[in-house]
């Protein structure tokens, strides 16, 4: 009984954490070029001088941070790429390569 409950625990949690990281398929870097930031709403959008020149859903210009991510989240990669476009440190970006678009762009999961 105490190895059905585990196994159960365990599967219930996997599906949780994939659901969490959903549209996370695909890393690359690169050095960013642009970071564009709006008055009117949170979105963050940053380019990579090796932008990908396309994408299956989502318009392959920019990569985007969605503004739905907590303040708090936010700033620090904001923060992150603006670091990185000032010393002109390349970075490695986690996004969904499939689908999943923030604001109409390619939304990135991860600025490493």
């Amino acid at each position: 009984m105490r190895l059905r409950s585990w196994f159960f625990g365990v599967l219930a949690g996997s599906l949780i954490a994939g659901s969490v990281f959903a549209g996370y398929d695909a890393n690359t870097g690169g050095v960013v070029t642009d970071v564009l930031v709006y008055t009117d709403s949170n979105v963050i959008l940053f380019k990579l001088a090796n932008q990908p020149a396309s994408h299956p859903a989502c318009t392959a210009g920019f990569f985007a941070l969605d503004s739905a991510i907590s303040e708090q989240r936010l700033s620090r990669l904001y923060a992150r790429l603006l670091s990185a476009k000032a010393s002109g440190e390349a970075v490695n970006i986690g996004y969904d390569s499939v689908g999943n678009c923030a604001h109409g762009y390619i939304r990135a999961h991860r600025v490493g």
